[in-house]
């Protein structure tokens, strides 16, 4: 096995060989990296924290958009500074992993858990995004490490590293924020459980504490101002009005999108800021009702399928339960393991109350699963010493042939083409910008320089009379994107719009259907 450093550069090196082409690749712009990368333009332009929407966006943590407004100065454009990013993050993804492995049980689980990172399909393809998960995976591996040593020894330097991380977490994915939680009760319980330690426990949270605040304040003071009311976060009040109205009956497209009986504005994202601002959430249904409940069974099927399509292999989970019940059966890495574990169950809890999973929510959780597998290839190669490197690189190597070979994300990127190719028309026309632009996704208005007026559910005539309301220039009609609007059926089958919508723009090569750009021609 080489020695720390060394194995550490190597696994870099290799994960940096493995990402480096998705950089130099031209793929569309997913519509989650639409607002971060016009909220960078935007701050560049010294508009503020102004999203796609075209507004202030209290809804996006600031890190990611920050760090790409930081780099486009150097890198000439917001997009491939946001490709960079997820890049390098992808790349010290691999160390931070090797050194959470080590920490929390041997430089061999490292190792093997590093190489899996290093090589997973999925996190390659992660790494060519203009997405904060992978950042979000890199300071939340790198916090929980540093954690785990405040656990164990305390030590004020660690202490503050573990706030630091974890607070640039909470600054990408508010998710981070859960993880402080941890450390911080874990670190109460190992000095209770210890008599005399109590005091001890307070010498290492402040510096934990302190960091943490000294990182997240700012964030949660402007988040408080913009809303009018104290706020740590925002994602959890939408998720919860939307849950609560499924539980009552309505369909997510409806709770989120939808319109009402007179065509005004019901789903929360048609509303955002006005529903991030609300004192107080409307009265639902209580998380321990049965409709909830049932919401919960669903969201852990949810998770359960998303991780077998798009993250694991049954191979894979093999040598993670072979890790679990390997550290759980010795006793000096069972506290160990137990403190990786309850923040996988709190994770994915969490992700199972939202109420649709993505594979992106999941996606941050899969080192902490390869430290496990890194265990159970430790297992695997017991025994042959002397070849126990041989045969940890072939092991690992045969665990990442079995992963799944990539998620939704190439196929989107693939037909979006369609979305770009509008958008960029509509520049040409109007490259003095300004255009407010209704579509279910922000493509076309993200290469328009546009704005996005997200497309509501509501009947053909309710829709219209909303674009009139939001006061939008242009229209666009795609079966494949109206495909999540069922409301609109009538649009999904080639509908004319009446006048004074006009189709300037027909585009016969888009995918299940022809995509078209209907503009107003008069007031």
């Amino acid at each position: 096995m080489p020695s720390r450093p060394y194995a550490a550069l190597a696994l870099a090196l290799a994960a940096l060989a493995l990402r480096l082409p998705g950089l130099f690749s031209q793929p569309v712009v997913l519509t989650e990296g639409t607002t971060t990368i016009t909220i960078a333009r935007n701050l560049l332009a010294g508009r503020g924290f102004v999203g796609i929407l075209g507004t202030v966006e209290p809804f996006v943590p600031p890190l990611y958009p920050l760090l790409i407004a930081s780099l486009t100065p150097l890198s000439g454009d917001a997009i491939l500074s946001a490709r960079l990013i997820s890049l390098l993050a992808g790349v010290a993804l691999v160390p931070a992993t090797y050194l959470l492995a080590s920490t929390l049980f041997d430089r061999r689980t490292g190792f093997a858990a590093g190489l899996l990172v290093a090589g997973a399909p999925l996190l390659i393809e992660y790494s060519s995004l203009e997405w904060s998960e992978t950042l979000y995976a890199l300071l939340l591996v790198m916090g929980l490490a540093w954690g785990w040593r405040v656990v164990q020894v305390g030590g004020r330097r660690s202490a503050l590293g573990a706030g630091l991380c974890l607070g640039l977490a909470y600054l990408t994915r508010v998710e981070g924020a859960l993880a402080l939680a941890l450390v911080v009760a874990w670190i109460i319980l190992r000095r209770v459980a210890a008599p005399g330690q109590l005091g001890h426990a307070g010498r290492a949270l402040m510096p934990l504490l302190a960091a943490f605040a000294l990182v997240a304040a700012p964030y949660v003071l402007w988040l408080s101002l913009t809303l009018d009311r104290v706020t740590l976060e925002t994602k959890s009040t939408l998720n919860f009005v939307i849950a609560g109205r499924m539980a009552q009956g309505e369909s997510y497209v409806d709770a989120a999108y939808g319109l009402d009986a007179d065509g005004r504005p019901h789903g929360v994202f048609l509303q955002r800021t006005a529903a991030l601002s609300q004192a107080q959430p409307p009265d639902l249904p209580p998380p321990w009702s049965g409709s909830r409940l049932r919401q919960l069974w669903d969201g852990l099927r949810g998770v359960r399928q998303e991780m077998q399509l798009y993250l694991v292999s049954w191979l894979f989970l093999v040598a993670v339960a072979a890790g679990i019940l390997r550290t759980l059966m010795t006793r000096a890495s069972r506290p160990a393991t137990l403190y990786l574990g309850s923040f996988i169950g709190l994770a994915l809890l969490t992700v199972a109350l939202v109420p649709q999973v993505y594979t992106r929510y999941l996606f941050p959780l899969f080192p902490l699963l390869c430290v496990w597998a890194g265990v159970g290839v430790g297992v695997g190669a017991r025994g042959l010493r002397p070849h126990a490197p041989t045969v940890t690189v072939i092991i690992v190597c045969v665990l990442l042939l079995s992963l799944p070979r990539g998620s939704t994300v190439s196929s989107r990127r693939a037909v979006d083409v369609d979305q770009q190719r509008a958008g960029v028309w509509l520049a040409q026309q109007a490259p003095q910008g300004g255009l407010r632009i209704l579509s279910v996704h922000s493509q076309v208005p993200f290469y328009a320089g546009a704005v996005h007026v997200p497309m509501p559910n509501g009947s053909p005539a309710q829709v219209l009379t909303y674009a009139d309301a939001v006061q939008a220039d242009v229209l666009i009609t795609s079966p494949r994107k109206l495909a999540s609007r069922p409301a609109l059926q009538a649009w999904r089958e080639g509908a004319t719009l009446p006048a004074p919508w006009q189709a300037v723009y027909r585009d016969a090569e888009a995918a299940d259907g022809e995509l078209i750009v209907w503009m107003k021609t008069s007031k």
